[in-house]
């Protein structure tokens, strides 16, 4: 293993150490090799396949709750790599802008109704956390509503974007430092 990935011991999920491997091959030969030179081929300038080497792509399956996941993982040093080079923000932000139709932002705003209605109080005093906010969609229109609303994610371009969009940055270290009525993670989850 590189020193561009950590190595989970236990389950993320139940902390259990009975695993079982299911797959596991060298990030630098096929089959995903190959397939990671065609998904990040036209986001930007691709993936450098030398930070990659000596690392292996292991699916693990835990023996006492069923989860499925990643035994080597990115590091912070190549998380940053990933979110801020290799997939290149320009180019995402400006994918992200064409494709999101009106239906898009009036779920949004539907889903936000719906939250600041359940939680009963009124928007502007209601703290919403964007946890894995990209480019920051939900926490515009939750700001929209009145609300005070923080957001967090791993690449630097999109706590910059929420800076310059009004969005509080609250940086990892610093989550436990607040309280949130409400925290929003979408498209979150399936990464970890």
């Amino acid at each position: 293993m590189n020193n561009f990935f950590k190595r989970r011991s236990f389950c993320p999920g139940c902390r259990s150490n009975k695993i079982h491997t299911l797959k596991a091959c060298s990030f630098t030969e096929s089959p995903i090799k190959e397939y990671l030179l065609a998904l990040y081929k036209d986001i930007g300038p691709g993936i450098s396949l030398e930070l990659l080497d000596g690392s292996e792509f292991i699916l693990d399956e835990c023996r006492s709750c069923g989860l499925v996941y990643q035994n080597q993982v990115p590091n912070e040093f190549l998380l940053t790599k990933l979110y801020d080079e290799w997939i290149d923000p320009t180019i995402v932000h400006e994918m992200y802008k064409k494709n999101r139709s009106a239906n898009y932002f009036l779920r949004l705003a539907q889903e936000t109704t719906r939250v600041i209605e359940y939680l009963d109080k009124p928007p502007a005093s209601v703290s919403f956390l964007d946890f894995g906010m990209g480019w920051g969609n939900w926490c515009m229109i939750a700001k929209g509503f009145g609300c005070d609303v923080y957001g967090t994610d791993l690449a630097h371009s999109r706590m910059d974007q929420a800076r310059e969009l009004g969005i509080k940055p609250v940086f990892w270290e610093d989550l436990g430092n607040h309280k949130f009525d409400f925290i929003n993670a979408e498209q979150v989850f399936e990464h970890l």
